[in-house]
Order: structure tokens, then sequence, then C-alpha cells
């Protein structure tokens, strides 16, 4: 899980530059957490 986490966490990087990427990347982190709950 922790590969996946770190792939989530490098992407926003490459497209920082636009703001809504943000909220995109915190549903994305939320998905993630929620996955790791179930597993």
């Amino acid at each position: 899980s922790f590969n996946l986490k770190r792939t989530i966490a490098t992407r926003p990087n490459f497209s920082s530059p636009r703001p809504t990427t943000n909220v995109n990347v915190a549903a994305i982190l939320e998905k993630a957490n929620a996955i790791r709950q179930v597993q």
C-alpha cells in the first residue's frame, strides 16, 4: 500500500500548477484511506 500512496503523492507535484488538482488529490487520498479501512 505504501507504493500506491507514494505514486499518488508524487503525481500532484507534476500537475501542481492547477489548484483544482489539489481537490482531486484530496478525493484520491480519501478513497485510498477508505480502501485501507476495507482491507
